[in-house]
């Protein structure tokens, strides 16, 4: 993977942000493509396990998505959720249940103000490194 940098428009931080509140008191999640780490939607995901300390995306709705990425021509670039509670520090439940390492893991902690969004790159279970994000305001 390529240890540069996420490029983010800021409008889908914003959308971002509005689902992490709009979910309260539970997680939120969803995904992130586009192409060459430069984000260019945002797929909001149904948590199904309804909870404020973990999500649950149920295999077929991931699988839809990942096929019309595909089919916009665009890459998934990462995995997002929130943490209404707690920082933006992935979780050994967050790197346990993280799909792929080829993909990032984007976590917004809504227990600061402003939110906090911070990047991952997951090695395993075990470990992770953060991951620069770059938001961009056109």
């Amino acid at each position: 993977m390529d240890k540069s940098r996420l490029v983010l428009p800021e409008r889908i931080v914003k959308d971002m942000v509005k689902l992490a509140k709009t979910e309260l008191p539970n997680e939120c999640c969803g995904v992130l493509s586009g192409t060459n780490l430069q984000v260019t939607t945002f797929w909001p995901l149904v948590n199904e396990a309804q909870s404020p300390l973990y999500y649950k995306v149920s295999l077929n709705e991931y699988l839809k998505v990942k096929d019309e990425i595909s089919r916009k021509g665009e890459q998934l670039i990462a995995t997002f959720h929130s943490h209404p509670k707690t920082r933006a520090i992935p979780s050994y439940t967050d790197r346990f249940n993280h799909p792929d390492q080829t993909i990032l893991m984007l976590i917004l902690s809504l227990k600061v103000t402003p939110p906090e969004l911070k990047g991952y790159y997951i090695e395993d279970v075990h470990s992770y490194v953060p991951y620069p994000i770059v938001i961009n305001s056109q």
